[in-house]
């Protein structure tokens, strides 16, 4: 039981430092906007990539969907 007593203090003690931290130097804004941005810009990156590769990833796989014929109708 002593152990766990010990364990329990150095969690105390470091929640405390913690909100010390916290309240001496809060977060200055509420979302992580760079990150917000990176993730934006990686989406658009890779929506981009495969739009623009699409007719290339398709033609590896043949067979089509079935709802559009494979040979165009002449």
């Amino acid at each position: 039981v002593d152990a766990w007593d010990d364990i329990q203090e150095v969690e105390d003690e470091y929640e405390l430092e913690g909100m010390e931290e916290w309240e001496e130097n809060p977060p200055t804004r509420p979302w992580p906007v760079r990150e917000m941005l990176v993730g934006v810009v990686l989406l658009l990156v890779v929506g981009g990539a495969i739009a623009l590769f699409w007719p290339r990833i398709t033609s590896l796989f043949p067979g089509g969907s079935p709802e559009r014929p494979t040979q165009p109708e002449e």
